[in-house]
């Protein structure tokens, strides 16, 4: 029952609160809703990386565009 905040190119596109991907017994979805909604993202998805600690913007922004961050956590 964490915080999860989305970036898109550095910048804080959402925060869902209530949220946890440690959930092992479900799917983690990265382009749609839920299977039941019918929401699929359609395009390419690029770059995705998962951290199990929090992190600021900056952090984010400075390894957003490079292949292998360095860092704990993810």
């Amino acid at each position: 029952g964490g915080t999860v905040t989305v970036y898109l190119d550095g910048v804080v596109r959402a925060t869902y609160s209530g949220y946890s991907v440690n959930d092992q017994t479900k799917n983690l979805l990265i382009g749609e809703g839920a299977p039941d909604f019918g929401q699929a993202f359609n395009g390419s998805i690029d770059g995705v990386r998962i951290w199990n600690v929090a992190r600021t913007q900056a952090q984010i922004q400075s390894t957003m565009n490079s292949n292998t961050p360095s860092g704990t956590g993810l």
